[in-house]
């Protein structure tokens, strides 16, 4: 992504990237509570985020506000990136 930055930026061109986790989506809403219970207890802010979510995340690099920004990365996950943990089947709900 860096070399491509590199070279649009001659032409004004910026690019950037959103990097999202899972977010609640139509086949998740249909699964059992527990494991929606689970997957919020994942997430240090505590919920899965939505689609709406990751989409403010685009507005921003497009306004004349961003003008500065080339060649970011925003990580939209609710902080569950900065979280280290593994998950086992064991610990998954039934």
């Amino acid at each position: 992504m860096k070399s491509i930055a590199v070279y649009f930026a001659k032409y004004k061109i910026r690019v950037n990237a959103i990097s999202p986790t899972g977010v609640m989506a139509e086949n998740l809403k249909e699964k059992s509570e527990n494991l929606i219970d689970f997957i919020n207890s994942l997430h240090p802010v505590g919920r899965i985020g939505y689609p709406k979510d990751i989409a403010w995340a685009a507005v921003y690099p497009v306004t004349d506000e961003a003008k500065w920004v080339y060649c970011s990365v925003a990580d939209i996950a609710g902080d569950y990136s900065a979280v280290k943990f593994q998950i086992k089947k064991q610990d998954l709900p039934s």
